[in-house]
């Protein structure tokens, strides 16, 4: 398996947010630089802990992302946009954590070359709860 889906399988997992070892890629990949926008305390010690051969960077807003920055790790409100991708020539990935991608603009991140992926199974018992809830 490529590092990089070593690394999405990292960040986005389904099966109750597990970190999945990935040594062996990066013996041949070197370290990333990646960074998590809209993170909580607990979320942060999670990755860093469970990416610490990387270069792992938390900031608030997608406004303080360097342009170092090789993969992405949004949340639902950092709106990537055109202007986004074209602004950080060196992303090559994008693993959102959660399951909609409507914050990314994907036929740009296309068009740059960058890879996306998601969370398609996520709080989906959660949401039928809350629905029968609301009933």
């Amino acid at each position: 398996m490529s590092a990089l889906l070593r690394i999405a399988a990292a960040v986005c997992h389904p099966a109750k947010w597990r970190v999945v070892p990935f040594s062996a890629a990066r013996r041949h990949s070197g370290a990333v630089i990646i960074y998590f926008v809209e993170t909580e305390p607990g979320e942060q010690e999670f990755y860093a802990h469970g990416l610490a051969e990387h270069d792992v960077r938390f900031v608030p807003t997608l406004a303080e992302i360097g342009d170092d920055v090789e993969i992405l790790a949004p949340f639902i409100n950092a709106k990537v946009t055109a202007e986004f991708l074209a602004a950080h020539p060196r992303l090559r990935f994008i693993a959102t954590r959660s399951t909609a991608t409507d914050h990314l603009d994907l036929p740009a991140c296309k068009a740059h070359g960058v890879v996306v992926s998601h969370v398609p199974f996520h709080a989906e018992t959660t949401v039928a709860e809350h629905t029968f809830a609301l009933r």
